[in-house]
């Protein structure tokens, strides 16, 4: 599914952003500013404001990570494949095209 999913969408002939995770949580003032000017829109003229808890609430987002909380998973290459086990790794590395990895 997600092989396919992404196949055909990067295939795609019409504009596309591809805004990985990641560029969102290190160097969140650069993307958002791109996106704006790419959407035809422009910062606020004053300081960026990060919001440092989850955007997500609710029972179904119990766990969901906010701004420090992202920064100190995802920049830790060690942690951030501790949630999946040994063998939801070899599955991906398995089963996912690498070409798509790559994009993104």
């Amino acid at each position: 599914l997600y092989n396919d999913y992404y196949s055909e969408w990067l295939k795609a002939d019409f504009p596309k952003a591809v805004i990985r995770f990641e560029d969102l949580i290190f160097h969140t003032e650069y993307v958002v500013e791109k996106v704006c000017l790419c959407a035809g829109g422009k910062m606020f003229d004053r300081p960026f404001q990060y919001i440092k808890s989850s955007a997500k609430t609710g029972l179904g987002h119990k766990g969901s990570n906010g701004f420090l909380d992202s920064v100190l998973k995802y920049g830790n290459v060690s942690r951030r494949s501790e949630s999946f086990s040994k063998l939801d790794l070899d599955f991906a590395k398995s089963t996912l095209y690498s070409d798509i990895l790559e994009v993104f």
